[in-house]
């Protein structure tokens, strides 16, 4: 009952919609060592540009509806316990996968905050809390 309540994934797809051709051109910094390789992957694997600093950032671009809809269909996989999509797509746990989307949207909404994007900022926020993490 308090998982299904948690359910956020159609509404986040919904304001997606919204999003769709905002353009993202940002350096992220998953902030723990490693990450960037996976977040890199993944974002790929969904045809998003993204590619490593040398540095632990990632440098991030694509559409912005594109970029959450991707992890939010990763999330509503997960949220419904199909493990064994990850491991064929990506060669990781729906957990791990979902951790790393949940670091490239954390600190997105933190580069949104800085550039003073308040919508993007707060949509960023709402895939961070509202899809990723419930799942």
């Amino acid at each position: 009952m308090a998982k299904g309540s948690a359910y956020s994934i159609p509404t986040a797809a919904q304001k997606a919609e919204k999003f769709k051709g905002i353009l993202v051109d940002v350096s992220v910094d998953p902030r723990w060592s490693g990450v960037d390789k996976w977040v890199v992957r993944i974002l790929t694997t969904n045809g998003i540009s993204a590619s490593p600093t040398g540095d632990g950032r990632v440098i991030i671009r694509g559409d912005l509806g594109h970029l959450s809809q991707a992890a939010s269909e990763d999330a509503d996989l997960l949220f419904k316990g199909q493990e064994e999509v990850f491991r064929n797509r990506y060669g990781l746990s729906g957990k791990d996968v979902i951790y790393y989307w949940w670091a490239a949207f954390d600190d997105l909404a933190r580069c949104y905050i800085q550039l003073n994007r308040p919508d993007e900022a707060d949509f960023t926020r709402l895939i961070t809390t509202r899809v990723l993490e419930p799942s």
